[in-house]
């Protein structure tokens, strides 16, 4: 068959095609003119080979399987082709000692954290306001400082604490304050499958 790849260790940048590896079919897709000066980088013949092929199973959504003796450049060849194509480069160690949650993924416990930190900042948007919600400032300035040794993840806490100062404020204020513990009550534990980065990048095709 005809060999469709071309040694030539010339990197340039169009602005259609993005970064090329010799021919402008061997590209990268980017989001701008890349920061570093590509006229200065010269390749050998064999890595702007391996470039192309990286690029050709990157524009098909294939995975790669690098083989080959220790420090012969393997790393070093993903790095550039990442650090040219602005892409963010993640890793992880294989070997005989990964288990199948390092390589496939795991349960993870997970709360709503969001839902908590927005809870706890209107709360505290709440309490910087004493005179308006009708409670003793001192109670005020008293309750900050205690929100100030509660983690913004202990839902139980934070809850008790907006119920003793509900008890305190004005009816209106107490609505607001029943409605925060009530979003507070809905928030649980719960598990969610995560997946590795290998599968990740299986699935996604990066």
């Amino acid at each position: 068959g005809v060999d469709l790849l071309i040694p030539n260790s010339t990197i340039f940048y169009d602005e259609i095609s993005g970064i090329c590896f010799g021919q402008k079919k061997y590209n990268l897709s980017v989001k701008g003119m890349p920061s570093l000066p590509l006229s200065n980088l010269l390749l050998l013949s064999s890595q702007s080979t391996l470039l192309q092929q990286l690029c050709i199973c990157i524009k098909l959504n294939w995975i790669v399987l690098l083989n080959g003796p220790r420090l012969n450049g393997k790393s070093s060849v993903v790095e550039t082709l990442g650090l040219l194509g602005q892409s963010s480069l993640k890793r992880m160690r294989l070997n005989k000692e990964t288990d199948a949650s390092e390589l496939l993924g795991s349960y993870e416990q997970v709360l709503d954290y969001k839902i908590i930190e927005e809870c706890f900042d209107e709360f505290c948007n709440i309490l910087e306001n004493p005179s308006v919600i009708g409670l003793p400032e001192e109670h005020s300035r008293t309750a900050l400082k205690d929100l100030k040794n509660i983690e913004k993840t202990d839902v139980h806490k934070l809850r008790c604490k907006i119920i003793q100062i509900a008890a305190l404020v004005n009816a209106e204020s107490q609505e607001k304050l029943n409605i925060i513990a009530s979003k507070l009550s809905k928030v649980y534990l719960r598990f969610e499958w995560r997946s590795s980065v290998f599968v990740e990048a299986y699935k996604n095709g990066f």
